[in-house]
């Protein structure tokens, strides 16, 4: 693995063991059940507003697995 891969993958382990970073993924979570409702959805509109707000909750909530997978998946390449 490259060292500014390695880098990056240490401080992304080191986000993740913060106390904010949980509190974040904690707040996150309720976020995501509070709108993970079709029954509030009046239109088109806000369907789209709400799939937008789930994806990019979905996208923070999985960086830490995300991370590590990537992690194990560059340990596992060769270096070129």
């Amino acid at each position: 693995m490259a060292q500014t891969d390695k880098e990056f993958f240490d401080n992304r382990l080191n986000l993740f063991m913060q106390d904010g970073w949980i509190d974040l993924v904690d707040e996150l979570i309720n976020l995501a059940e509070g709108i993970d409702s079709v029954m509030s959805i009046d239109n088109e509109r806000d369907l789209f507003y709400i799939r937008g707000q789930l994806s990019i909750l979905n996208m923070l909530l999985n960086m830490e697995e995300g991370t590590k997978l990537a992690m194990e998946n560059s340990e596992e390449s060769p270096s070129l």
